[in-house]
């Protein structure tokens, strides 16, 4: 064996205008045996009224077979991507209110444990009012 524990990187998303999608490309360096899970969490200026659904999608933006997303009581979210999937995206779409609040900070972490190791990065994201 001897492989070394893969590395996970989450891209920065940039700036965002209120109501649009904030998109964060996330990888794997090597390809893993069987599905991986992530936790995913949401944090910076931002609420949950902020927030208006959190999607995967494949390199060209469509849904990723075989993978899933749940929302947890915590407010974090679960993903379950099969382990040759060493690319996807997270869609954090935004919600345009009528409350003007400046631009506020969005991050986004993303955690999982692979080969006993606990691995994560995060990435960040301005949403302009």
């Amino acid at each position: 064996d001897g492989e070394a524990t893969p590395t996970l990187t989450v891209g920065d998303a940039g700036t965002v205008d209120e109501g649009n999608a904030a998109t964060f490309g996330v990888t794997l360096d090597t390809p893993v045996q069987g599905d991986v899970s992530y936790t995913l969490t949401l944090g910076g200026d931002i609420d949950a009224n902020d927030i208006d659904s959190v999607t995967l999608v494949d390199s060209q933006g469509n849904p990723i077979t075989g993978a899933t997303l749940t929302l947890n009581q915590d407010g974090t979210y679960t993903a379950t991507v099969p382990g040759n999937v060493t690319a996807f995206s997270v869609v954090v779409d935004t919600v345009d209110d009528s409350v003007f609040e400046g631009d506020e900070g969005l991050t986004l972490t993303v955690a999982t444990t692979l080969g006993g190791q606990n691995i994560s990065d995060n990435g960040t994201a301005t949403i302009t009012d």
